[in-house]
């Protein structure tokens, strides 16, 4: 019997299942019984789906945000008869230590995760669920929703809801292909230098301006273009037949690591194509730039146009390995990921995880990689 996390002070819910109402006037009950999710396949044979109970992960909203859908997802039709779980943190803080719980319990009662929330809380989510091989469903809050828009599930929450009932009712998953740095998955994308400051940068901004596509685009441009320090790092592509062939010393502003084809193929790299058929990485080195060559570079951004970047060394592989270039006081650096960040020692591994993380939707992405413009 596998024991939830104690000692947090949040909620988990759980649900009566709404009674799906009998023709003859009474209610009828709804049991719950345990079923053994087979993530070997897939497309699995359909449990039965009144049966199968659905463990909802909610984040709370940060500041600036329009608040959750909470009580419209609780009402909505697909849940009728269903058996189904909240657990809500209170806290951000609260998220993983939930989440963890929420896996556990899918785990033991052989039920889904659903994940509510932005590209860094379904990564919070996904992490929980990913090395238990629990079955994922994403219904998507955030500011750009990478994630959900490259695997195709809909922008409204309502239709995510029913996009995720239709499939399990169905018995479908889809296998997705996720990135990890020193063992911490990543759905979108990795990076350490540059973007690790402009996400802090971004976030102050939507606290004071609230949160919205433009206030983040312009707190980020406003980051982008003032200086920058490199830093001298050794890269060693670890896909590559000869190591030493694979290996370069570079000093770079930022180095990025993608596992999205959708936001690769929006900036014009060729690397989408490899990572959207979860063969490889898209890794980005960046060079130091100043304040026009920066402005040069996020407008070939804007155009699909990074490929034509001379400041910019791009490529694919399936593992990389990130040491110190030259002497550091410190071995440990900021990374981000998928929007979060954390503190992490050198050397940095990154590779294409041998596990994938199993989606509940339809088993083909409906969003085909763009290829990058000539």
């Amino acid at each position: 019997m596998l024991d939830a996390p104690t000692g947090n002070t949040d909620t988990t819910r759980a649900a009566v299942p709404n009674p799906t109402p009998d023709p003859t006037g009474s209610a009828t009950t709804t049991t719950t019984t345990t079923t053994n999710v087979d993530v070997d396949v897939a497309v699995v044979q359909p449990l039965a789906v009144a049966q199968v109970p659905w463990h909802i992960v909610l984040n709370p909203r940060p500041p600036g945000s329009a608040p959750a859908p909470a009580e419209a997802l609780r009402a909505h039709p697909v849940l009728l008869g269903r058996p189904v779980f909240w657990h809500e943190p209170r806290t951000p803080h609260a998220l993983p230590a939930m989440a963890r719980q929420a896996a556990l319990a899918a785990q033991a009662d052989g039920g889904v995760v659903v994940a509510v929330g932005g590209d860094g809380s379904i990564n919070t989510v996904a992490r929980a669920c990913w090395p238990l091989g629990v079955p994922l469903g994403v219904v998507a809050l955030g500011t750009f929703n990478y994630f959900s828009r490259q695997q195709g599930l809909p922008d409204d929450p309502m239709d995510a809801l029913a996009h995720i009932a239709a499939a399990l009712d169905t018995g479908q998953r889809r296998r997705v292909a996720v990135g990890t740095v020193n063992g911490q998955l990543f759905l979108v994308n990795a990076s350490l230098g540059l973007y690790p400051r402009l996400l802090s940068e971004r976030e102050e901004a939507t606290r004071r301006w609230g949160r919205s596509r433009l206030v983040a685009l312009a707190a980020g441009l406003w980051s982008l273009l003032r200086s920058h320090p490199g830093q001298r790092l050794r890269l060693v592509d670890r896909s590559a037949v000869d190591t030493a062939s694979g290996t370069a010393a570079r000093t770079v502003s930022t180095l990025f690591v993608g596992n999205n084809a959708l936001q690769l193929a929006q900036v014009g790299l060729p690397e989408a194509e490899a990572v959207g058929a979860g063969a490889a990485l898209g890794v980005v080195a960046l060079l130091p730039l100043g304040p026009l060559a920066m402005a040069r570079l996020v407008w070939r951004a804007a155009r699909g146009r990074l490929v034509d970047e001379p400041a910019l060394h791009s490529f694919a592989c399936r593992a990389l390995e990130v040491h110190a270039g030259a002497w550091r006081l410190s071995q440990r650096l900021r990374v981000a990921f998928d929007g979060e960040r954390a503190w992490m020692t050198l050397p940095l591994r990154f590779a294409v995880a041998e596990r994938p993380l199993w989606l509940v939707a339809p088993t083909a992405p409906a969003v085909p990689v763009v290829a990058a413009a000539p």
